[in-house]
């Protein structure tokens, strides 16, 4: 009988085992896998495992679902901070890898602030910091990132100004290192034509970020290279400070001092000229028009000129800044001096940007004719008259402008044999304006 069975059971093993196998090893593998998806969801271990393993093989953006797990599952069985902070710090990798910038960075900052962070030899510790900075960046937290670099400025010492000490081993050196490797971050997040509006819970808050953007600012200023990245920087802090603190502030008006000359070195002397304008003009509110303070700013903004080949306005600002150290300490004593009233002074640069009032009228107008200059309209008309400007060193009568122009026009008529006169002299801003309509869309007659 046994034979029998076995025999007759042979036979049958033989055609069944195929489907049998097969049938096994399917169920096997639905088990297994059904076991081990129980297990990575249920199981810190296996959830840390299979986070590690893909994590070593570089599959960051697979291994991030399983690392997040990890953390919950060790949060629920009740580990503390510390225990799972180097777990967040590798976990914070993969969520940068799959560009969840803020989670990236809500990691870091618990393992920064953890004891296993705080625990870290230095260079490591810096490491992390970094890393942290740079997911404030790609989150658009850049004001965060700010704070952490401007931190690394200052740690830096004066390894962050002198090139020899760079790469080196010192600490201070090493936190230079980073700063200069953030330079490019910053570049990519910070619009140095578009300034970026600071943002924070208070005007305190904002002040607080715009003076890290100004020393960071300052920092990337001094490094060729990073010229654009520092205006961006420099350009943010001075727009949150004149908007909170106002143009006429000390600390606003010094920003002007460190963004102007680097706007001049990229070629913007627009920008430059206009943040000049904007000092000058703020100076002479909170200072007077007599200060001397004034004259640092008046110079930048001559230089400025001088490179968009307006000389004539920059002849007048050297001509004003003169003026103003003669009068301050001359023989008049500024104390004295300060109750003049320099913007109706005759040696004001006039420009668009330095406008006199449409009433105003030189108090020394005189009839060319009456000093013999010919002229090609009727003598009494405003435009045939001229500013006496006596020369307060010679002769009243002959020493002053309409009389040397006589001499001047003479002297041509004689050598050229042309007929020489006078065409405008003073036009008030009536006459320039009714020229100006008449003229039109031509471009021959400037704007009153």
């Amino acid at each position: 009988m046994g034979l029998y069975f076995l025999e007759g059971w042979v036979p049958a093993f033989k055609l069944r085992s195929p489907y049998m196998f097969s049938w096994a090893f399917m169920t096997l593998a639905v088990m297994f896998a059904a076991y081990f998806n129980v297990a990575i969801r249920s199981d810190v271990n296996a959830a840390g495992g299979q986070f590690h393993k893909l994590a070593d093989q570089g599959a960051l953006a697979r291994a991030a679902t399983h690392g997040q797990r990890a953390i919950t599952l060790a949060e629920k069985a009740g580990k503390d901070a510390d225990d799972i902070a180097a777990l967040k710090a590798r976990v914070a990798d993969a969520e940068f890898a799959r560009r969840n910038y803020d989670l990236a960075a809500d990691l870091l900052l618990d393992a920064s602030i953890a004891k296993w962070g705080q625990a870290l030899p230095v260079k490591e510790r810096i490491l992390v910091e970094d890393k942290l900075a740079r997911a404030y960046m790609a989150a658009g937290k850049i004001e965060d990132a700010a704070a952490i670099y401007a931190s690394f400025l200052e740690l830096a010492g004066d390894a962050a100004s002198d090139p020899e000490a760079l790469g080196t081993q010192e600490i201070p050196a090493f936190y230079a290192d980073r700063l200069n490797d953030a330079g490019g971050a910053f570049l990519r997040v910070v619009n140095h034509a578009s300034p970026r509006e600071l943002a924070g819970a208070t005007p305190e808050h904002i002040l607080a970020s715009a003076q890290q953007f100004a020393e960071l600012g300052g920092y990337y200023a001094l490094n060729t290279g990073n010229e654009y990245t520092a205006a961006g920087l420099l350009a943010a802090a001075y727009d949150a400070r004149k908007r909170i603190q106002g143009g006429d502030h000390q600390d606003t008006i010094q920003l002007t001092l460190i963004l102007g000359p680097l706007y001049t070195k990229m070629g913007r002397l627009t920008d430059a000229e206009q943040l000049y304008r904007e000092a000058l003009n703020a100076q002479e509110n909170t200072k007077g028009a007599n200060s001397p303070d004034l004259s640092l700013y008046m110079k930048l903004l001559a230089g400025v000129y001088e490179r968009q080949e307006r000389f004539t306005e920059a002849q007048a600002l050297y001509e004003h800044l003169r003026n103003l150290f003669r009068d301050a300490f001359g023989a008049q004593r500024y104390a004295v001096n300060r109750k003049l009233d320099r913007r109706e002074y005759i040696n004001r640069p006039v420009s668009q940007y330095f406008p006199l009032e449409a009433s105003y009228t030189p108090a020394d107008l005189v009839s060319a004719a009456a000093y013999f200059v010919p002229t090609a309209k009727g003598p009494n008309i405003d435009e045939m008259k001229l500013r006496l400007a006596p020369d307060p060193d010679g002769d009243g009568k002959e020493a002053n402008l309409p009389a040397r122009l006589a001499q001047l026009i003479s002297l041509c008529r004689s050598e050229s044999e042309e007929n020489v006169s006078l065409r405008s002299g003073y036009r008030s801003y009536s006459t320039q304006h009714v020229l100006h309509q008449r003229n039109g869309n031509r471009g021959t007659v400037t704007p009153a």
